[in-house]
């Protein structure tokens, strides 16, 4: 008997049919130090423990709490946190004294970034051509009438041309009116989108796509632009120097960390322990760039038996 056949054909016994429901979880990572923030190491390697204070920060201007989310999440997103903290060697001060740094941590969800001005920008788009077409259309009419068309006299074809002007004239105001509420429109959209991408650590990604020329630089800022403004969750850590805030009253941060996955079919809470924990490689170090990190999870359904119609054969190939 041939034992890779025979293998092969009672799985196929075994597993046609079975459900398989693949899941990713792409997670977008930013990270940035301060030029003098540092981390010390020991001699086996590992950091040397830092200690924090925790500050509850809430959401960021801008934004809003998402579907799953609330103002009283924050005791359980601070544990998740910590424990992850723990392991890059950031520990919770007992002590206040003892703190180096002070934690900051915010969370929330981006809103939808260009619904309402895209919806605008349509309306307005087409009022403008339909004034310019409904311009164009009564001139014409105005012409015909005057007997321009029909042969009329120099006085009819005066009074057609001078209306025709007019008419045209009104319309390319009304044209270049829209146009101009149109470029307000697409300020406001890059305004919005600069927002969000602050929040979300995108803004140095915009900044390097932007510099990418032709076709493909401008379907990567399509990309990432739809990134941007499809609403997400995210987590924002920031760490003071606790000390400096204490004795000098000034906010310098050391290190922050931003992380974000998106609101459509994720819920918050349920995803939060794997989001912090692919962004906690990045505590207190710079992450150069904008990380994206996907995860996939098979669920496998239950198991079935359905037959074959196979034969198992002792023939050798």
């Amino acid at each position: 008997m041939n034992p890779m056949r025979c293998a092969l054909t009672l799985l196929l016994a075994l597993v046609v049919g079975l459900p398989l429901h693949a899941k990713k979880l792409k997670v977008s990572i930013y990270s940035d130090t301060s030029s003098d923030y540092e981390r010390s190491y020991q001699t086996d390697g590992s950091p040397v423990p830092e200690r924090y204070a925790l500050g509850f920060g809430g959401i960021v201007e801008g934004t809003a709490f998402g579907p799953t989310q609330s103002k009283g999440d924050f005791p359980e997103i601070a544990s998740v946190i910590a424990t992850h903290l723990a392991e890059e060697g950031y520990y919770f001060a007992e002590q206040t004294a003892d703190a180096e740094l002070l934690l900051v941590i915010h969370w929330g969800a981006t809103r939808w970034g260009s619904a309402a001005i895209d919806g605008a920008r349509e309306g307005m788009t087409n009022e403008a051509i339909n004034q310019l077409s409904g311009a164009r259309r009564a001139a014409t009419a105005g012409a015909l009438e005057a007997g321009m068309v029909t042969g009329g006299g120099a006085s009819s074809r005066s009074t057609a041309v001078g209306l025709n002007a007019q008419l045209q004239s009104v319309a390319n105001a009304d044209l270049n009116n829209a146009l101009l509420q149109l470029d307000q429109l697409n300020r406001a959209r890059d305004r919005a989108v600069a927002s969000t991408a602050a929040v979300l650590g995108y803004t140095d990604a915009l900044i390097d796509v932007s510099r990418v020329g032709g076709g493909f630089g401008k379907s990567l800022s399509y990309d990432l632009r739809w990134e941007i403004e499809d609403p997400r969750y995210y987590v924002v850590v920031i760490a003071y120097d606790f000390r400096e805030l204490l004795q000098k009253k000034k906010r310098k941060i050391c290190w922050e960390t931003r992380m974000s996955i998106r609101v459509q079919g994720n819920d918050f809470m349920e995803k939060l322990d794997k989001m912090v924990a692919r962004a906690s490689d990045y505590f207190g170090r710079d992450s150069k760039r904008l990380i994206r990190r996907y995860q996939g999870d098979v669920e496998i359904g239950k198991l079935q038996v359905v037959g074959t119609d196979a034969k198992l054969s002792d023939d050798e190939d």
